[in-house]
């Protein structure tokens, strides 16, 4: 993930040493009680097809 606040990082986490961030990446499993199903999608031939 970019576009976060790298120096807010780098104070919260590595203070004091010579670490610095340069992304974040989330780990983990959503709550099945809040995820939404995944909408539909266009096919490649649909998504590829020249108007």
């Amino acid at each position: 993930m970019s576009g976060f606040d790298n120096a807010g990082v780098d104070r919260e986490f590595f203070a004091g040493t010579r670490i610095q961030s340069k992304f974040l990446c989330s780990l983990g499993y959503a709550n099945p009680e809040l995820v939404h199903l995944r909408g539909t999608r266009l096919t490649f031939d649909e998504a590829g097809h020249l108007a």
